[in-house]
């Protein structure tokens, strides 16, 4: 290992490289994403948390569910500078870009010069790496700690500093707070330094828990004060464990459960409406958590032999080149953004890294790098898996991948072919297929039914039907292909020329929805299909002059999401035409509360409020609108003009 400073100056090479690369995807994301300004689940929450955090709501009102860091420093950004997916993007290339700067620096420190050249090149065309850059997601931010941590453990090991143990304390806590499977590095730092140091090892743990604890404490506090009861981060750890290991998830992959909805905000609700019904009692979060771990254990003790293939399948999938859609398909992306098309992906990773660290597993400094694999590793084979979160466990591979260089330099020609075998044989497994093929179909098929719906959902109805196509011969009947169906067929009305075309076009949709869609989502109990089929039959009775009708689908379909901004705007102007107008009012002032950066929402409260004879209200939502930037609608205008 080498001593002196951390950084040097090629690491500001790495840097700019990375940097260059990102922000070249950044622009492809902008121009050709069409998810860009239109996020979805987790990054939707996302967004609607900050907005909340930014407009002033820091403390919250539950224990939290999901881990809160990434959406305080979104809501930060948005206080600051505004609601801006582009800054957003642009920050989070300059984070992942220094956080290639760190591995290729750490792998200098553990190897010397070509070590950190090759990790940080490695590092910085890392394809995945650059992919989460474009998302509204804390991959990136999950990154960045890891590559943080990491540095700050291995360098805290040189020496006797206090502070270095303190700060490797702080990165510690620092990820925990954005991803939960780092919780259980929380005993094996000091365990590795009492297994080393022995007597010695006594204030340097003390160090590194302070600086854990001052990042921890602050947010069980405020979970005790909110929720009444001790959570240090999450009450979520229990809820990932069950579905990694039902019986119902073969893979182990993250997946939705009938009983849980498709958004995020009200998941901690509906496990714990489930759990209560199973338990037949109240529980708190915390009671929740620990009721789904034990329904896991259960479940496993029921079929172990099955249990024990489950978590063989994922440590395969942990370890497997294909990156498992979560929110959005990396596979689907590369189509948008030719940056992604980097050769450098986990297959090289693993590779090269996982060879690294065989070869050099005795080696004293490299036992933090080691160690942040398996235990890392050992999280996603213990819970469940996707692209992002597998995102950190690239970070230890990468710095193991450039000081497998210089150790073949140096390495006698017996160990150099060892040494070879094992990267090619690391290389091969991880190109196997372990993620079965139906499924990697199966996700191609929801990536295009998710885009298609999107440029329905825009209007863009020929581009809609014409990605359709390609999925309907396969997927003709799937329930969600017929609301796709259907959703064009509205769009189509919408744009028709005479009314009998409309007309025409109008029923065909409701037909579909009612005889294909509907009756699916009756039989199977899926409350997000359901929801799904609220909203489509209440765009299709607006549309056709039924308003009561349109009303109740649309309150069914809110009391599904109450968050969801355009279900809320719609449900209001549905209200507002049958003149219940102190109705309208409500629905907009709860959906400003949760989405305040929304001037639509704002300026449909300002006509609810002057229909209702509130012209002072109206005319404060008015310049509400015009500070998000937007213009208010005729009426509005006028009465500031007036005013």
């Amino acid at each position: 290992m080498t001593g002196g400073r951390f950084f040097a100056r090629g690491d500001l090479v790495v840097f700019a490289l990375a940097f260059g690369i990102r922000i070249l995807h950044v622009h492809f994301v902008e121009r050709a994403d069409p998810w860009a300004d239109a996020p979805i689940i987790d990054e939707a929450a996302y967004d609607r948390a900050a907005q909340r955090i930014a407009s002033g709501e820091w403390i919250g009102k539950e224990v939290f569910f999901q881990d809160p860091l990434y959406p305080y420093a979104l809501g930060a950004i948005y206080a600051v500078f505004g609601r801006s997916f582009l800054l957003v993007r642009i920050l989070q290339a300059a984070l992942d870009a220094a956080a290639a700067a760190v591995i290729g620096a750490l792998a200098r420190r553990l190897g010397g010069r070509m070590a950190g050249a090759v990790s940080g090149a490695l590092a910085a065309l890392y394809a995945p790496f650059l992919y989460f850059v474009g998302q509204l997601d804390k991959a990136t931010f999950a990154v960045a700690a890891s590559a943080g941590f990491l540095a700050a453990w291995t360098r805290a090991r040189e020496g006797e500093s206090r502070g270095r143990w303190f700060g490797a304390g702080v990165a510690l806590g620092t990820a925990c707070l954005l991803r939960g499977n780092f919780l259980a590095f929380v005993p094996v730092v000091p365990a590795l330094l009492f297994l080393e140091r022995r007597r010695g090892a006594l204030d340097p743990a003390l160090s590194f828990a302070s600086g854990l604890l001052a990042l921890l404490l602050p947010v069980a506090a405020r979970n005790a004060v909110v929720g009444g009861e001790f959570v240090l981060t999450t009450a979520q750890a229990g809820t990932n464990f069950y579905v990694g290991n039902s019986s119902g998830n073969p893979l182990g992959v993250s997946a939705s459960l009938p009983f849980v909805r498709t958004v995020p905000e009200h998941e901690a609700d509906d496990w714990r409406r489930e759990a209560e019904r199973r338990s037949g009692r109240a529980l708190t979060r915390g009671e929740v958590s620990r009721f789904w771990t034990g329904e896991a254990l259960a479940e496993m003790a029921q079929a172990p032999a099955e249990a024990l293939r489950r978590l063989a399948r994922k440590g395969a999938i942990a370890l497997g080149d294909y990156e498992v859609p979560d929110n959005h398909s990396f596979e689907y992306a590369r189509s948008f953004s030719p940056a992604l098309r980097s050769p450098i992906t986990f297959a090289v990773a693993v590779g090269l890294g996982g060879a690294g660290l065989l070869v050099q597993a005795r080696g004293g400094p490299f036992r933090p790098t080691l160690l942040f694999f398996l235990v890392y590793l050992g999280t996603l084979v213990a819970t469940v898996t996707s692209d992002r979160i597998r995102a950190p466990l690239a970070v230890p591979l990468l710095v193991a991948s450039g000081t497998f260089f210089p150790w073949l330099a140096q390495a006698s020609r017996r160990r150099r072919v060892l040494g070879l075998v094992a990267a090619a044989a690391l290389l091969l497994q991880a190109l196997l297929p372990a993620f079965p093929s139906e499924q990697v179909e199966n996700k191609r098929f929801q990536a295009r039914l998710a885009h298609a719906r999107l440029l329905a959902r825009e209007g863009k109805v020929d581009e809609a039907e014409r990605l359709a196509r390609s999925i309907l011969g396969r997927y003709r009947n799937d329930p969600n292909v017929s609301l796709l169906l259907a959703e064009i067929e509205r769009h189509r009305g919408m744009g028709a020329r005479s009314p009998a075309e409309a007309a025409e076009r109008f029923g065909e949709a409701e037909r579909i929805v009612r005889e294909r869609v509907l009756p699916f989502a009756q039989r199977t109990a899926d409350r997000t299909l359901r929801h799904k089929v609220d909203l489509a039959l209440g765009w299709l009775a607006l549309l056709q002059g039924r308003n009561e009708e349109a009303v109740a689908r649309f309150t069914e379909a809110l009391a599904f999401d109450p968050d969801e901004a355009d279900t809320a705007n719609t449900l209001a102007n549905a209200l507002l035409s049958l003149g219940r107008f102190e109705e309208a009012e409500r629905v907009l002032e709860r959906a400003v509360r949760s989405s305040p950066s929304q001037w639509l929402l704002w300026n449909t409260l300002g006509v609810a409020r002057l229909k209702r004879g509130d012209r002072e209200g109206a005319a404060a939502a008015a310049r509400r609108v015009e500070r998000l930037g937007a213009r208010p609608s005729g009426p509005l205008r006028a009465l500031l003009g007036s005013g």
